[in-house]
């Protein structure tokens, strides 16, 4: 048997890792930017689409009040996502999540290939007349299977609940020593609501009120996004503030145990994005202290 010198196998072993490198790094390369969204209609429901640097990308697909929140009409769109490898839809490459707590049920498929958790979407503060584009159904892409939303059960339609009589088992009373705890609300971008990650104030008003806390304090940050373009997208500067006085206005509205002193600060300086996970510094901390 012949035998292939060292030489011939590093200069067919280099390529063929390069390749490999190349295709590895298409199918993570994250992509963050700005763009007006495109509505796409279909035989069923809209795709959301946008156009950046002369390629088309696919958002998602509007979906029922539990799914993905799409974008709106008349602004740019700030899009945080990883490429993906999927056959396209709607004519545009597949954007996902690059996994956040911004992810939804999954909201059905296309072409029978489910599709993936879509990008963390912002719809951008400042009116842009041109971001209007609507496109009319292509029947080209007429592949999409939305998810249905939970129906009623027999027993709803009767009005009985599944198990109505068996009783539920009493939770466990948490017993001291009790520590602090910090609970995370996260925003979409320059937004001082905090509607996808609201239930985790619920937690952090139960655990208060489990362990008979202290104090509440609420501080809340600002951060900016780094694009991929390079540039850095600064949320406005008084983003931290209102985010600290909302959250501590719900607070008050959802009710204080009694004894408890809530504390409220922010930060104004802007956490630097680094263009992998922005969406973690957009953020305000609950920290409970017994």
């Amino acid at each position: 048997m012949s035998r292939i010198s060292s030489h011939r196998l590093f200069t067919i072993a280099l390529p063929l890792a390069l390749l490999a490198g190349s295709v590895g790094a298409a199918e993570s390369q994250r992509l963050t930017f700005v763009a007006c969204p495109v509505f796409q209609d279909t035989n069923t429901v809209p795709c959301w689409l946008a156009e950046y640097q002369g390629e088309t990308y696919f958002l998602g697909i509007q979906t029922d009040s539990g799914g993905w929140t799409p974008p709106l009409q008349g602004h740019q769109v700030l899009v945080e996502s990883v490429v993906t490898a999927q056959p396209r839809v709607c004519g545009g490459i597949v954007l996902a999540s690059a996994g956040s707590v911004f992810d939804k049920r999954p909201s059905g498929k296309s072409a029978g290939v489910d599709l993936p958790q879509p990008p963390v979407i912002s719809t951008m503060r400042e009116l842009d007349s041109s971001c209007r584009t609507m496109l009319p159904e292509n029947p080209r892409y007429n592949t999409l299977e939305p998810r249905r939303g939970p129906g009623p059960g027999n027993a709803q339609i009767a009005g009985l609940q599944p198990n109505a009589g068996a009783p539920r088992a009493a939770a466990e009373p948490l017993k001291p020593p009790f520590a602090a705890k910090t609970f995370e609300l996260h925003y979409e971008f320059d937004s001082e609501l905090a509607g996808l990650t609201i239930n985790k104030l619920q937690e952090a008003l139960k655990y208060a009120d489990d362990i008979k806390a202290k104090a509440v304090e609420v501080v809340s940050h600002r951060a900016s996004v780094k694009l991929s373009n390079g540039k850095q997208l600064d949320e406005i500067p008084k983003i931290a503030e209102l985010r600290a006085k909302e959250l501590a206005n719900v607070i008050r509205m959802f009710g204080l145990p009694k004894g408890t002193e809530l504390k409220v600060r922010f930060v104004a300086d802007a956490q630097v994005g680094n263009g992998i996970d922005d969406w973690t510094r957009r953020r305000s901390d609950i920290i409970v202290t017994p």
